[in-house]
C-alpha cells in the first residue's frame, strides 16, 4: 500500500523510528530515494529522511537521548521552587497580608480565569496569573508587600516557574 493512499497526516501520530520509516518509504516510492527531493516535495527534514533510509537499509534503529538535550526543567534545576511557591491562596487574605489590592480579583478568581499564588522565599511575593481551561497562559503581576518590586533573584525564580507552567500546559496547583 502506497503511503499516500493512507491519510498522510497520520504520520504525525507515529513515534520516532516509525515516523522515520514512513518518511523513508515516501522517499523511496515517490522521490527516487532522494532525501533532497523528499525534503523539497514533502517538507520532511533531509537529515531525517537520510536517517530513516539508513535505519531501513541496516535494520538498526537510532535511539535518541532526548533527556540529555536542552535545559533541565525549572523544578529540576531548582528543587526548592515548587516549595517556595506554595499553593493557591485566597485573594482577600493575601491582599490583607501583603497590603495591596489583589483582593479585588476575587470574582475573576472565582470564575476560574485567574489564580493567585504566594511565594515565601527568597522574599514574600504575590503572583497573579491568567488561566485558560485550567492552565496558566501568562502572568499578570509579581508584587511584594504594598506593591513593592521583587528582587531580580525572586522575579527570575517566578518567571522560570511560569515559563515551565506555560510550556507544560499545567497550573502547578498544589
Amino acid at each position: 500500500m502506497s503511503p499516500l493512499n493512507a491519510n498522510t497526516s497520520l504520520y504525525l501520530l507515529l513515534k520516532s523510528s516509525e515516523h522515520r520509516a514512513f518518511i523513508a518509504e515516501v522517499a523511496e516510492q515517490l522521490c527516487f530515494g532522494s532525501p533532497r527531493l523528499t525534503e523539497t516535495e514533502f517538507n520532511f527534514g533531509r537529515h531525517t529522511v537520510e536517517l530513516g533510509m539508513h535505519e531501513k537499509r541496516t535494520g538498526l534503529i537510532c535511539c535518541g537521548n532526548y533527556v540529555s538535550q536542552g535545559k533541565p526543567k525549572a523544578e529540576v534545576a531548582n528543587p526548592q521552587l515548587e516549595q517556595d511557591i506554595r499553593s493557591l491562596v485566597d485573594p482577600e487574605s493575601e491582599g490583607r497580608r501583603m497590603e495591596h489590592c489583589v483582593g479585588s480579583y476575587i470574582r475573576t478568581v472565582q470564575g476560574g480565569n485567574y489564580f493567585v499564588y504566594h511565594m515565601e522565599s527568597p522574599e514574600s511575593l504575590t503572583i497573579g496569573v491568567r488561566v485558560r481551561q485550567g492552565c496558566i497562559t501568562n502572568y499578570d503581576q509579581i508584587e511584594g508587600v504594598r506593591n513593592g518590586r521583587p528582587t531580580e533573584e525572586a522575579k527570575n525564580k517566578v518567571l522560570a516557574w511560569i515559563t515551565a507552567a506555560v510550556s507544560k500546559k499545567t497550573s502547578f496547583i498544589a
